[in-house]
């Protein structure tokens, strides 16, 4: 008998943390509403064996290789039975609440990806929702002063509403730390873009489904919290090579060409700025600055047209 909810995470190397998520679901749920997906990026941590000795009964792929995290995605939707799907980072603990979101997808048939609070383990709020993508976002995250994206009235509106709405409200896109979508949306608008490495897959998705009629939502009645910072150095370059091919792909997809080659030129101007700092910063571990000198030649390779 199929479930009504599938829970996919994706691991990479965190055997400890996405075993109390999957603690933190078998607490929370019913055994008979749901089922759990773990598709490993070839963790060399133990995290496969693990997850076989200690619950069997989750549905387990590993890759021979690091796929990414749309791909890694694709590949759970793809042989999950639900009815609704839940994207989940494998470093957060949930609780029942999330059994809300499902019960308001149940009676808010145009919800097509509906998100939730996500808390720090302190129990600060971290940023889940934001407006819609456009150029000019795209244009100020490339800048130092990440505040000038309040200067637009839709970012401070989602900010502000994040913190303080005890409602749900529409945005323009949601986190992929906790996405939770229905099979008939998956349907109607296609996987996620297997292009996307790590990041803006869910972007994507979001304004895929709002171009198809879905609504976006932001669900503050549920929650779960989020550990974060699990990142190791060794990932440092290919956090910083998948930045700015997130950056250049989306792009290409919706700006158009001048707006590409303005993406290009600003991104490799804050390329070339960022390694002339880590240069010659007098104090940082010398393992950091290899991995991240290494991600910024990788990522001038991007912007540079010489990589795909």
């Amino acid at each position: 008998m199929s479930k009504k909810l599938s829970i996919i995470i994706i691991s990479y190397n965190t055997k400890e943390s996405i075993l109390k998520s999957i603690r933190s679901i078998y607490a929370s749920f019913p055994d008979d509403l749901f089922e759990i997906v773990v598709v490993d990026n070839n963790s060399v941590d133990g995290s496969p064996e693990e997850i076989r000795k200690r619950f069997p009964e989750v549905s387990l792929i590993v890759n021979p290789v690091n796929r990414g995290f749309a791909a890694g995605c694709n590949q759970g939707l793809k042989i999950s039975q639900g009815e609704y799907l839940l994207l989940l980072n494998p470093d957060t603990l949930i609780d029942q609440s999330l059994l809300k979101m499902v019960e308001y997808m149940k009676d808010n048939k145009k919800v097509g990806v509906l998100g939730c609070k996500v808390l720090n383990p302190d129990g600060s709020i971290q940023r889940t929702a934001y407006a819609p993508p456009s150029l000019l976002n795209d244009i100020i995250s490339s800048l130092t002063f990440k505040w000038l994206w309040l200067l637009r009235p839709k970012n401070r509106w989602v900010a502000r509403q994040c913190r303080i709405s005890q409602k749900p409200f529409e945005v323009g896109w949601i986190s992929g730390a906790c996405l939770l979508t229905r099979r008939e949306t998956i349907q109607d608008i296609g996987l996620l873009d297997e292009k996307f490495f790590l990041g803006a897959e869910d972007v994507d998705w979001c304004y895929r489904a709002q171009n198809k009629g879905w609504k976006v939502v932001y669900f503050p009645q549920a929650r779960v919290i989020h550990i974060g910072g699990q990142s190791k150095k060794k990932e440092l370059a290919l956090k910083i090579e998948s930045h700015y091919q997130k950056r250049i792909h989306f792009a290409q997809k919706y700006y158009g060409k001048t707006a590409l080659r303005l993406i290009r030129r600003i991104s490799l101007t804050e390329l070339l700025i960022k390694e002339v700092i880590i240069r010659l910063k007098p104090k940082i571990d010398e393992a950091e600055k290899r991995a991240k000198l290494k991600g910024y030649r990788q990522a001038l390779k991007i912007l540079s047209g010489k990589s795909k």
